[in-house]
């Protein structure tokens, strides 16, 4: 790119953050996508356009075309400086299929929360789990509050998606100390934990009242004589009240996505 065509596109990118600065953010996204039509672009100009589009952006679905040709217009080196700002543009429009193509290694707690993110959308339960011991591994990597909460939701996502509640809950609870995004999920997480839990008391206490209408106890059928099928239809009939209250909070049909 010639010098004077890289200093004209340079000064439109500092014009649209400054833009970005002053909170105009419906200029700043206009200008953020004429820029991105240019023939000629490179990573910076790139860049600074795709951030000045998530965070103005309110149509980022339909910006899909235009981001994507502009990337391919990127010379190849220019590119893959990029890949982590495309990896963050499908993660947000949650296109998780195509940003499994820009996955990279993690460098910090935000960039595990969103690979592990995309990880497990695409079932790569394999891949989400080496991701898991590499995290724990270098936990202590995180360098401020946003980014420790961040790993600890990752973790969190990656447990209940295993089944692992113990250690889901664990990582919930240090999230719930913190005052950072993960709050919400985290304090919502740790009642969900509960009512999974509730579920699979419920599933088995189903089964017992089944198993003891066919395997009826002898000395049990003497020592209730008369009251032994209505004492285990009743139990069966309270423990079904609760389904109605669980299936609110956790539906039956989502428990498979905490290892059911």
């Amino acid at each position: 790119m010639k010098k004077s065509i890289k200093d004209a596109l340079h000064k439109r990118v500092s014009e649209m953050n400054g833009l970005t600065e002053l909170n105009m953010h419906k200029e700043a996204v206009e200008l953020a996508k004429q820029i991105l039509a240019e023939k000629l672009l490179d990573s910076v100009a790139f860049s600074a356009s795709l951030y000045a589009i998530q965070i103005g952006g309110d149509d980022l679905q339909n910006l899909k075309d235009l981001i994507h040709a502009a990337y391919n217009r990127l010379p190849d080196r220019d590119r893959q400086k990029v890949r982590p700002r495309m990896l963050e543009y499908y993660h947000s429009i949650n296109d998780m299929k195509t940003a499994l193509e820009y996955v990279a290694a993690p460098s910090t707690g935000a960039d595990l929360f969103v690979v592990m993110d995309i990880l497990l959308a695409n079932d790569r339960l394999d891949e989400a789990e080496k991701l898991f011991f590499q995290g724990k591994a270098n936990s202590r990597g995180a360098i401020s509050e946003f980014d420790c909460s961040m790993f600890f939701t990752a973790m969190a996502r990656f447990c209940e998606r295993t089944g692992r509640l113990n250690e889901a809950e664990q990582y919930w609870l240090q999230v719930s100390e913190m005052d950072q995004p993960g709050l919400r999920e985290a304090l919502s997480g740790l009642v969900k934990i509960q009512v999974v839990r509730a579920w699979k008391h419920l599933q088995h206490g189903l089964k017992q009242v089944e198993k003891f209408k066919t395997e009826i106890d002898p000395v049990t059928v003497v020592q209730l004589p008369g009251n032994h099928d209505k004492l285990l239809a009743e139990a069966g009939k309270e423990i079904e009240s609760f389904r109605e209250a669980l299936d609110r909070i956790v539906p039956e049909k989502d428990l498979v996505r905490f290892g059911n």
